[in-house]
């Protein structure tokens, strides 16, 4: 009887166990597992259509910019922050890149990450060395940055200039790559390789883990912050930049 006892004592253990590990899979790749659900659906309702090289290069080449966005947000949430204005963010950057279009497409492109990049040092600045709630400071910022893009734009869209070539940059693709797909998968591999092998990314982890133990410490707090706002306004900035290649205008919201 000891040994039956024994013996299923253990096989609750282990089912105990195997459901632990189970539910943390799920808890961290919960969204991976509902994406891959829903294309199998996709696979099964619409067949060869679904997964046809055309709509595969087309659901990527309209979600690149959402992709860039994320991608600065996770830097944002890793520190225990949170950036609302980069939807805003992205719109003035649009508007930046059509108004400086005339100038070329390369100095237009430049203009509307910079736009997004000063925008987020504003942010940093303002979180990390006055202590502001992310909250507060980027809500704020989205209502400027909005209002900003509507007074550039005179309340209108604004119309890329054709002359600048931006147009034709956009449409490039190497073989059934489109550029901007390029960029962002060029964009997410740099941004794992900052995470995870270089010493930003761990401070950026140890300010999410307890900013207050990781100041204690020693780490520059402040720099990290303020470059991590930097980082998802550059990036919500060249997010901006896409729409200009899709509608050939610059809209301010």
């Amino acid at each position: 009887m000891a040994t039956d006892t024994t013996t299923g004592g253990i096989r609750v253990v282990r089912q105990d166990a195997w459901r632990a590990r189970g539910a943390s899979i799920l808890q961290r790749q919960g969204a991976l597992a509902a994406l891959m659900a829903l294309v199998l659906f996709g696979v099964l309702r619409y067949g060869e259509n679904f997964y046809s090289e055309y709509n595969i290069q087309q659901v990527l080449r309209y979600n690149a910019m959402y992709g860039l966005i994320a991608l600065g947000m996770t830097f944002v949430i890793m520190t225990g922050g949170i950036d609302l204005s980069v939807g805003a963010v992205a719109a003035l950057s649009s508007v930046v890149l059509a108004l400086m279009s005339p100038y070329g497409a390369w100095v237009a492109i430049a203009a509307a990450v910079a736009a997004g990049l000063v925008v987020g040092l504003i942010n940093g600045g303002l979180i990390s060395y006055f202590r502001i709630q992310p909250f507060i400071v980027t809500l704020a910022m989205l209502l400027a940055a909005r209002g900003v893009a509507l007074i550039l734009a005179d309340n209108t869209s604004v119309y890329v200039d054709f002359e600048s070539g931006f147009m034709d940059l956009d449409r490039w693709q190497l073989g059934p790559v489109p550029l901007r797909v390029m960029i962002l998968a060029g964009a997410f591999v740099l941004g794992s390789v900052l995470l995870n092998f270089t010493r930003f990314g761990r401070h950026v982890l140890a300010l999410g883990g307890n900013e207050e133990a990781a100041r204690l410490a020693g780490l520059p707090v402040g720099r990290t912050l303020l470059a991590v706002y930097a980082l998802s306004g550059a990036l919500a900035g060249l997010a901006g930049v896409l729409p200009g290649g899709q509608t050939a205008t610059g809209p301010p919201a």
